[in-house]
């Protein structure tokens, strides 16, 4: 096991995201509006106070990550920030932050009174759109930037509180309140998972092309290599704070440390 971070002034966050390569961090502080970035892995730190970034209409950021999206080869992570009337996106480059509203992610949202609390994804290009409220069976789906949109069966009921994507940008993953529902094609079918007796708190890694994931919460281990179609479980004692994306290992908080092992190295001490 190899001890990434050390210790810093808060272990606390709301949110992580992580890009290919393991060093471009973001993490979100409790409260969501301040963050701190680090892009060697870990080893130095920047503040960011995500309260200054304004909308065109200046209304305030919803100050929390909603999704995270691959930038392209010359940038090394970005994640997408929603305000009141717009989505705009962050990109973690080299050394620097800078906030890029980009016309082509102003996408309206479907006309609906329950999602106000919705949380939701874009792909790469910006046409694909999912969006999940809470407490609801259904994704709305648009391929077309969100000019038109259709609903789909999600398989379950759940407050669903992220939508992550796999690191090859084709399978997406719901995750709510003690179920999990894995869509392969961006949304349109869904599988729901609801791991009978685990905590509330779930949380999950997968590979880069989604065949293998790493189910728990703070007890669990189950592990999947066929995409969720049968599980193997272990027993595990206070995983504080897990989660994933450095490299093929998964990464969580103990103890006020950051700690990562490679995957399937995982031995609970």
């Amino acid at each position: 096991m190899q001890t990434v971070v050390s210790k810093w002034d808060t272990p606390r966050y709301d949110a992580l995201g992580l890009s290919s390569d393991g060093k471009a961090i973001w993490l979100y502080r409790e409260g969501g509006f301040s963050s701190l970035t680090s892009f060697d892995g870990g080893a130095t730190w920047h503040s960011f106070e995500a309260t200054r970034m304004q909308s065109t209409a200046d209304n305030r950021w919803r100050a929390e990550p909603v999704s995270q999206m691959r930038c392209g080869n010359q940038e090394p992570a970005c994640h997408l920030l929603r305000s009141d009337d717009t989505i705009s996106k962050i990109v973690l480059q080299n050394s620097s932050l800078r906030l890029a509203q980009i016309n082509a992610l102003e996408i309206p949202l479907p006309e609906n009174e329950y999602f106000t609390d919705a949380v939701f994804t874009v792909s790469d290009n910006g046409e694909k759109v999912v969006v999940v409220s809470s407490e609801v069976r259904r994704a709305s789906v648009s391929t077309d930037a969100g000019k038109t949109w259709a609903d789909y069966p999600m398989g379950a009921d759940g407050y669903w509180y992220k939508i992550v994507v796999s690191g090859n940008g084709n399978s997406l993953a719901a995750v709510g309140e003690d179920v999990l529902s894995f869509s392969h094609d961006f949304g349109i079918s869904w599988k729901a998972i609801d791991p009978v007796g685990w905590d509330e708190q779930i949380d999950f890694c997968w590979s880069k092309d989604a065949n293998v994931i790493y189910l728990f919460d703070d007890e669990h281990l189950a592990k999947s290599t066929d995409c969720g179609e049968s599980w193997s479980q272990y027993k595990v004692d206070h995983m504080n704070q897990p989660v994933c994306g450095i490299g093929n290992g998964y990464i969580w908080t103990k103890n006020g440390h950051f700690e990562i092992a490679p995957t399937g190295d995982y031995n609970g001490e």
